[in-house]
């Protein structure tokens, strides 16, 4: 792979890097590097975030600018099954964290200059009814309009606000029959023309594929499922998860996978991004995956997406105190460009 280059040392002179592990108050926003982008997004969970002060934002959106990222992605704002939001909410049975995690984020957003993609809610019984139960899963969608409409009508006309997430990850055995995945179209559609009906911002799903399934279903069904489950959705972007991180797919499958998740995309017209795990599983646990293995990620992608999204530096690589996130993106641009 590539060697160190002196430009390094420059650009992270120029950037003048804050590291996250050393709370800094900003007194105006830092500029972005002078570089095409690697990563256009970042997701982070809510629970890792929730309790984070206007300051500690404005930190993290701050290392993510400077390395060229424009969006954060917050993938949940609302536990649709034990009745918690991360903002202050009006809805009967819910309870309030007490932290208006959506405030703070926006209110930094505005002030560094980036965008936030707003994630709805989400139930953990999803793995367990997948779309099997259209009444559950209608049930669901009703909870999501709500909150979409109390975060819509509260934020709806922030600057930085840049889109819409729907965190319900479908995957093969999600929607394996024609019934299930015209389950998961009325649910989708149920969502999505809600959010179209008073926002002019996108909206993106992230599903995955397990290569391990693919016996239940090949990448021929699984094409003809994102077509029959996505189709008059209002979704505008499909970022796939390449599932390395959480051994799902292995780099030499990324080329099959994409391409036939493209086919699918391609007749809804809708983009395709690369949701890329920026982390490995070891014994259990994940860490941070190694910049030579994201190349080879980005590098299978490359031909098949439109942008590339992470997940998660703000969960991995900007919690490395060996290598600043500048220079990981550099050696990834490097690698991105030059190929």
């Amino acid at each position: 792979m590539k060697k160190w280059r002196f430009g390094i040392v420059a650009a992270i002179t120029l950037i003048g890097f804050i590291y996250i592990s050393r709370p800094v108050r900003l007194s105006k926003p830092l500029q972005a590097a002078n570089r095409a982008n690697v990563f256009n997004s970042s997701f982070v969970q809510a629970w890792y975030a929730e309790k984070w002060n206007e300051d500690k934002w404005k930190e993290e959106l701050s290392v993510l600018k400077c390395a060229g990222v424009e969006e954060l992605i917050i993938q949940t704002t609302a536990d649709t099954k034990h009745k918690r939001t991360n903002y202050p909410t009006d809805m009967a049975g819910y309870k309030y964290s007490g932290v208006d995690m959506l405030r703070n984020v926006l209110d930094a957003a505005d002030f560094v200059g980036m965008k936030i993609r707003v994630g709805l809610g989400f139930s953990d019984d999803w793995w367990l009814k997948g779309a099997s139960d259209k009444e559950w899963l209608l049930r669901e969608a009703g909870y999501n309009k709500d909150i979409f409409n109390e975060i819509h009508n509260r934020y709806g006309k922030r600057k930085s606000l840049g889109g819409w997430y729907i965190p319900y990850e479908f995957y093969q055995l999600t929607a394996i029959s024609v019934g299930h995945q015209s389950n998961l179209n009325a649910f989708l559609k149920e969502i999505g023309n809600e959010i179209k009906s008073k926002s002019d911002k996108d909206i993106m799903v992230s599903p995955f594929y397990i290569t391990g399934y693919s016996w239940a279903m090949p990448l021929k069904k699984w094409t003809r499922m994102i077509e029959k489950s996505m189709k008059n959705t209002g979704i505008d972007i499909l970022a796939l998860q390449d599932g390395v991180g959480a051994k799902n797919a292995s780099v030499k499958e990324l080329d099959s996978l994409f391409k036939a998740t493209k086919n699918g995309t391609d007749k809804l017209g809708i983009k395709l991004y690369g949701n890329v795990e920026t982390f490995d599983c070891i014994s259990g646990k994940n860490v941070p995956a190694s910049r030579e293995r994201i190349s080879t990620q980005l590098l299978a992608q490359k031909p098949y997406v439109e942008k590339f999204i992470a997940f998660s530096l703000n969960h991995f690589q900007i919690r490395e105190k060996e290598a600043q996130l500048n220079v990981f993106i550099e050696y990834l641009e490097e690698d991105l460009h030059s190929n």
